[in-house]
């Protein structure tokens, strides 16, 4: 913009007096400006750095404006559900104690199924898929929404940041690559998930700092957080995400969104079943994918 204060990979100093969008042209007020020295070296390929801006005194308010339309990406919500079904024979043997433990099978299989779906609704933010061809779904095909490391098309998943470790053991060097380009692009990460695996690898990071003494009753090292120069990261065990996968993310910038909470509904009688349905519909976001980095395809044993 006018009035912007450049710095060239050759240490050249100019303050910009004109901008032409259309021409893709600027001028400058003068070449070598504020003591620096003029260059001619400068190609397509250098760095130009934006380092300030400096307007003339009584200068005219409104000048240049500026509108950047928004880059917005888009994800739909899902439904999930689940339905159960419990004959009312069972039922009775339940309540009457003949089921050792469980006085009601169809709240037992209710909690079940409840769980079950809220542990697809945790692999489904991580792993769902968008589906493009028609918001509504159709007759081949339902609606469904991406997940943060989704394959293909999806439209809010790591893309930038992406590391294939190639069935090699994550390091603490690939590690802090990734933490760095995501601090590079602007970001300020400060959570990591993994599985099993790659946590107790993390926690082996510190192996060699191990010490105890003769007479210590307790042994061991469990890395719960990790810093460096790019922040503090809290470590999280996910048992839901796949061994070779490692996400790092600001922790802010992802959240679960709900159209629909999960709903209990009761069904009419199908003969002699009680039977119940669980609905709910739900999506993800997930905002500055190159805040983020995913590692995958990591060694699992």
């Amino acid at each position: 913009m006018v009035g912007d204060i450049i710095l060239t990979a050759d240490g050249e100093i100019c303050v910009l007096s004109d901008v032409d969008e259309s021409g893709n042209t600027v001028d400058v007020y003068a070449r070598g400006d504020l003591g620096s020295t003029e260059s001619n070296a400068n190609s397509n390929s250098d760095a130009i750095y934006i380092i300030g801006s400096a307007q003339l005194e009584g200068f005219t308010y409104g000048g240049d404006p500026r509108f950047n339309t928004r880059a917005t990406k888009s994800n739909y919500t899902q439904i999930f559900h689940d339905t159960l079904a419990v004959s009312k024979s069972y039922q009775e043997m339940a309540s009457n104690g003949v089921l050792a433990g469980i006085k009601d099978e169809a709240k037992n299989q209710l909690k079940m199924k409840t769980l079950r779906l809220a542990k697809l609704l945790e692999r489904n933010a991580l792993y769902g898929g968008y589906y493009s061809t028609a918001a509504e779904g159709n007759s081949s095909h339902p609606r469904t929404m991406s997940g943060i490391i989704a394959p293909g098309t999806g439209t809010i998943d790591i893309q930038t940041n992406t590391t294939d470790l190639s069935s090699a053991e994550i390091t603490e060097s690939a590690l802090n690559t990734e933490m760095q380009a995501c601090y590079d692009a602007g970001g300020k990460p400060d959570t990591i998930l993994v599985n099993s695996f790659n946590k107790k690898v993390i926690s082996d990071f510190m192996l060699p700092y191990r010490k105890a003494n003769f007479d210590d009753k307790k042994y061991g090292g469990v890395v719960s957080a990790y810093e460096c120069d790019f922040g503090l990261f809290n470590i999280i065990l996910n048992r839901y995400q796949l061994q070779s996968d490692i996400i790092i993310l600001p922790k802010k910038n992802f959240e679960f969104a709900c159209l629909r909470p999960f709903k209990i509904i009761d069904l009419p009688d199908d003969k002699d079943s009680y039977r119940q349905e669980i609905v709910g519909e739900y999506s993800v976001h997930f905002v500055n994918e190159e805040h983020a980095s995913h590692l995958y395809g990591s060694s699992t044993s």
